[in-house]
């Protein structure tokens, strides 16, 4: 074996590849497979391949599995049950502390307990524990996972979380159903003491709560956010009330919020507990009725010079032109272009074309010195700009990922051509999702097609952009973009507008 590696460093970087590459894999065992096999190579390569084999974990399930065989009793599986039903693992005799001794082995490996993927969770949950076990691992005084840093909690799992709590842990994900008020109570008031330090939180909702657990929840989250200290605090789903807005605003240490509250209910918060220092890096807010002349207030307020997102999403009401205007003059002046790359605002107007409101390059000029802006996505609001103001843009914003204006039809005739796409194909090289409204193609020199050329965007919607030659359009395409996975567009109540773009998708697929 070469000497590189008996090298740990090395080992521990060439099975972190190994673990890589079969992550995406559907059958998520692959990867446990194959470091497995690592592990029962040699000695040298055992230590590196447990570490990541045991780093995280569905469930305490493995690890208990390791404990003698003549101790615990998995329930068979019944091969003429057409659904799929969870098997319960239990104990059949007293534990005693010999039990332990494998447990107590691999537990220091572990770092996460729970999976945040979503058919990880569902595949996982089909082995619960009996509450025998939960009493004997209760029993226990040292730590059963004394490294343990991570845990996302499924509906199964909220009997024994507390048990797992400890001050090494950092991040905890709660996927919440109203039917386990109960345990959720006992929860939020062990959390404190079982998890000081505790500093990411995110409660996501798994089924609809109704008002009555919702209002009773709420006191037992009102009491832990008084006693915690984060740094990120999730939950866009649950209505946050002043008292609970104000304990997470003076968290000192609070970098990424994302919330469900009015805006106007946020405004009245924040003139009076504003966070003392400019901590935020990320805000979300999910809001029912969009009280848009208070955005640019509320950023100011955040001090946003170490933000990078602000995102608002709200059901109801609309961001006017002017309102958009002032925000972003707030961005302007409050947000630094070293950090500030994300500008999110969303309506429930943007599904009402009447109700799309257009904005000139004038009220988006002042973005053009964030050179770091990756995402700017307004779906309430379309674009009035010509050839020449979308090449300034794209010019200023080389890191550019995502641009979304709104795409529906509206009563401003578009000024720009296909020439806008050529800039953004020349000038935002790491464009991946472009949504843009042009009419009309146009001659594009040699030289600045061969600028575009071999671009990586994936996702182009053109709505009802009209062309007025088919073939130039797919070749164009055909060359600037590539790595084009999906085109979308419009239908047209005109026929020829429709053929033209139906020849455009033929073209596309056989240059």
């Amino acid at each position: 074996m070469h000497r590189c590696l008996y090298i740990p460093e090395i080992l521990a970087a060439v099975f972190e590849e190994v673990n890589n590459c079969d992550q995406w894999d559907i059958r998520r065992d692959t990867d446990r497979q194959s470091i497995l096999a690592l592990v029962k190579t040699c000695r040298t390569f055992s230590g590196p391949a447990l570490q990541i084999l045991w780093r995280a974990l569905h469930s305490p399930v493995p690890l208990l599995l390791t404990m003698p065989d003549d101790l615990w009793e998995l329930e068979s599986i019944d091969e003429g049950s057409v659904s799929r039903q969870p098997r319960t693992l239990s104990f059949k005799r007293d534990v005693k502390p010999s039990d332990w001794q494998r447990f107590d082995f691999y537990a220091p490996l572990v770092r996460q307990l729970g999976y945040t993927d979503k058919e990880k969770r569902f595949s996982a949950s089909y082995i619960v524990i009996d509450n025998r076990i939960c009493i004997e691992m209760e029993r226990r005084t040292a730590p059963l996972l004394p490294n343990l840093h991570i845990m996302v909690v499924s509906s199964n799992d909220l009997v024994y979380t507390s048990t797992f709590l400890t001050p090494q842990v950092r991040q905890l994900r709660l996927n919440m159903l109203p039917s386990h008020l109960h345990l959720l109570t006992l929860l939020a008031a062990d959390i404190p003491i079982r998890a000081p330090s505790l500093q990411s939180l995110h409660l996501t909702e798994t089924k609809p709560w109704k008002p009555a657990p919702t209002e009773s929840f709420s006191i037992s989250l009102a009491r832990l956010l008084k006693e915690v200290h984060l740094d990120e605090f999730v939950c866009d789903w649950f209505w946050l009330y002043d008292p609970m807005m104000a304990d997470l605003l003076e968290m000192p240490s609070m970098q990424t919020l994302e919330i469900k509250i009015e805006v106007e209910d946020l405004a009245r918060v924040l003139a009076i507990h504003a966070p003392a220092a400019p901590t935020l890096k990320a805000f979300s807010v999910l809001t029912a009725n969009l009280h848009a002349k208070a955005l640019h207030s509320v950023l100011i307020a955040l001090k946003p010079s170490k933000l990078n997102q602000f995102r608002v999403t709200s059901s109801f009401g609309s961001c006017t032109a002017n309102d958009l205007g002032n925000l972003i003059l707030a961005v302007e002046s409050d947000c630094s272009p070293v950090h500030f790359n994300m500008l999110h605002i969303e309506t429930g107007q943007r599904y009402h074309p009447l109700h799309i409101i257009a904005v000139g390059f004038s009220i988006l000029k002042p973005l053009l010195r964030f050179s770091n802006l990756t995402n700017l996505s307004l779906p309430s609001h379309s674009f009035d700009l010509t050839d020449a103001e979308v090449k300034l843009m794209a010019m200023a914003w080389p890191h550019l990922h995502t641009l979304l204006p709104n795409f529906s039809q509206t009563s401003l005739e578009p000024k720009t051509t296909m020439k806008s796409l050529l800039w953004f194909a020349i000038y935002c090289r790491e464009l991946k999702s472009l949504r843009f409204h042009f009419s009309g193609t146009c001659e594009l020199l040699p030289h600045e097609m061969a600028q575009a050329a071999n671009h990586k965007l994936a996702y182009l919607t053109v709505g009802l952009s009209y062309i007025d030659d088919s073939e130039k359009a797919a070749s164009f395409l055909k060359s600037a973009f590539p790595n084009l996975k999906i085109l979308m567009r419009s239908e047209s109540t005109s026929l020829t507008h429709n053929l033209r773009w139906q020849k455009v998708e033929t073209l596309f697929q056989c240059y």
